[in-house]
């Protein structure tokens, strides 16, 4: 699935637009109908634990660390591949890129809480974010409201809404 942000298109129509592109690893960790997300305390919205692939690093490698960075936890094993999203939108840095291409690996993991000193990065602490048990249609119905709420502020929070409804819906069927 592509996500597309607005304003693309007159991007993409450009002779040679300049593509920022990176991969990133999502955990989808789940358990008794509940699903452990991160969650920021200032905005409010609900984000699958995960982030960008660091210079060499491997899938599992970026999914290890970012377990262990963001909600202090360790990876046991990873169930199943979910699903890739690829979210497109003009870059926020346009004296670099044109366009900001994020290839998403969502997970189904298993993990052990609790294991590490959470370390977040600086935005991430500006947004308080802290692991929550949360049931998916809470996250989803909370990341709503504040897309509505925020526009494009926040431009992971469509992503995490799209997983949110195919995960929902999946289990329905």
């Amino acid at each position: 699935m592509v996500l597309r942000g607005a304003g693309l298109e007159a991007l993409e129509a450009l002779p040679n637009p300049r593509v920022h592109r990176r991969a990133a690893v999502r955990a989808v960790i789940e358990r008794d109908g509940l699903m452990l997300m991160t969650y920021s305390e200032t905005v409010g919205d609900y984000g699958f634990p995960g982030g960008g692939l660091e210079d060499g690093e491997s899938l599992d490698q970026a999914l290890r660390r970012e377990l262990r960075e963001e909600i202090g936890a360790d990876l046991i094993r990873v169930e199943a591949h979910l699903g890739t999203v690829t979210q497109r939108r003009p870059s926020l840095h346009p004296g670099r890129a044109d366009i900001f291409e994020a290839v998403h690996e969502y997970l189904a993991c298993v993990v052990i809480e609790n294991r590490h000193p959470v370390l977040l990065e600086p935005y991430e602490r500006d947004l308080a974010m802290v692991a929550r048990w949360v049931e998916p249609a809470v996250a989803l119905q909370a990341n709503r409201a504040i897309a509505a709420e925020l526009n494009s502020a926040n431009p992971w929070i469509p992503r995490e809404i799209f997983v949110l409804e195919w995960l929902i819906a999946r289990r329905g069927s």
